[in-house]
């Protein structure tokens, strides 16, 4: 038993001391997906990413060079000279490193929560291939509205891929899960405001996290109150459906907190009605922001 797990120990460190130096086996253009599954590409914001093709957003990203751009491109336009971007749910970093490498030249810093450690390996690849050590904080603790822990499942593709938490499965989804192999992994949970007492600013927080974003609203409704951050999330109607949730409890979150709702269609954030609700089968992005903010943000939206 030992030498397997010595092995993979020893391939993985390895593979982290390499990472700069991988180049694309073949190139983009000879053609998606032959050769070797780990490619690095260099995005339309400029930054380097290491990715596995065999997850589909990855593959997505390695063959177009964008990954939700025009969130990516919000994020980064929101955030102040010296400004504080918190990423939760950092995944493999496609924002944590897209807004860093601005941030980089601009003085601030992002602060990266992603509880999944083989996530949390390819994320710190990608700093360091980025050179965003000293920018790029990594936290390995989920975020929620209580402290405690939690199991996620991963779903079993690549080696760094999208997971869930088990308190948002059906006794359905538990049975496919549990037939398809999703591994599971116990991780740390806090909530934003027992964290960010050690904050003196915070202009935007991103949240995915399969659902659960409004659980790490209500975890950080202080935080909201202190800095009055711009939010983006997306509030997955499916997974928040398993939790009893819907879109008409962010609605009366943003109204407590005196917050505006947007959503993207096409490639604008506009109102939604109080009638609108998504599709079980699709994943919006929401921008939320504080009506004070308002007037300044109308011009980064139009």
């Amino acid at each position: 038993m030992m030498f397997p797990m010595l092995r993979r120990r020893l391939e993985e460190a390895f593979f982290d001391a390499c990472a700069p130096l991988l180049a694309e086996t073949p190139p983009r253009w000879i053609g998606a997906g032959r050769g070797h599954i780990v490619r690095k590409v260099r995005m339309r914001e400029g930054h380097l990413m290491l990715v596995d093709i065999r997850v589909p957003e990855q593959r997505e990203a390695w063959r177009t060079g964008v990954y939700e751009d025009n969130v990516l491109s919000l994020a980064r336009r929101t955030i102040p000279e010296g400004g504080v971007f918190i990423d939760v749910g950092a995944n493999v970093g496609f924002y944590a490193c897209g807004v860093g490498l601005d941030l980089a030249r601009r003085g601030g810093k992002v602060y990266a929560f992603e509880p999944v450690s083989t996530n949390r390996r390819w994320l710190l690849r990608n700093i360091r291939l980025n050179g965003l050590e000293d920018v790029v904080t990594v936290l390995p603790f989920a975020l929620g509205d209580e402290p405690g822990s939690m199991v996620m499942r991963r779903v079993p593709v690549g080696k760094a891929a999208n997971a869930v938490g088990e308190n948002m499965l059906s006794e359905w989804d538990r049975a496919s899960v549990d037939r398809n192999g999703w591994a599971s992994e116990e991780v740390t949970v806090i909530r934003l405001d027992d964290w960010s007492s050690r904050l003196d600013r915070c202009d935007v927080v991103k949240i995915d996290v399969e659902g659960a974003d409004l659980l790490v609203l209500r975890g950080g409704a202080k935080t909201i109150d202190r800095f009055r951050p711009v939010l983006l999330a997306e509030f997955n109607p499916y997974w928040m459906k398993q939790i009893h949730q819907s879109l008409d409890d962010v609605r009366r979150f943003a109204r407590r907190h005196d917050y505006e709702i947007r959503r993207l269609f096409g490639d604008r954030f506009l109102p939604v009605g109080e009638e609108h609700a998504d599709r079980d089968d699709e994943v919006p992005s929401y921008l939320l922001f504080p009506r004070e903010r308002a007037p300044e943000l109308s011009e980064l939206l139009s």
